[in-house]
């Protein structure tokens, strides 16, 4: 696996922990009423940005979006998440 796609893919879970649960977890929480709604709707929208890979990715997506969103809540901490998120993106790219 070259340089640009470890940089591509630290950049894509960077990105989408930062929007999907450093902003739209508060966000969607002050919407909704509990943070705990913020989560569930953050977790269904990571869901859908990940439909392209099937049910199983649906699934597993919606999933990984509840557990790293209850963690974000808990800590408030976006870079485990980041380096949890590219850990796995690039164990399931090994060919």
């Amino acid at each position: 696996m070259g340089h640009i796609c470890v940089a591509s893919t630290l950049l894509s879970a960077f990105t989408q922990e930062a929007y999907m649960r450093g902003y739209l977890i508060p966000r969607l929480g002050e919407l909704l009423g509990t943070l705990g709604r913020g989560i569930i709707a953050s977790s269904v929208l990571f869901a859908a940005y990940h439909a392209d890979q099937g049910a199983g990715g649906l699934a597993g997506s919606f999933l990984f979006g509840l557990l790293y969103g209850v963690i974000f809540a808990a800590t408030r901490r976006l870079w485990p998440l980041v380096a949890a998120h590219a850990a796995y993106n690039l164990l399931v790219s090994i060919p």
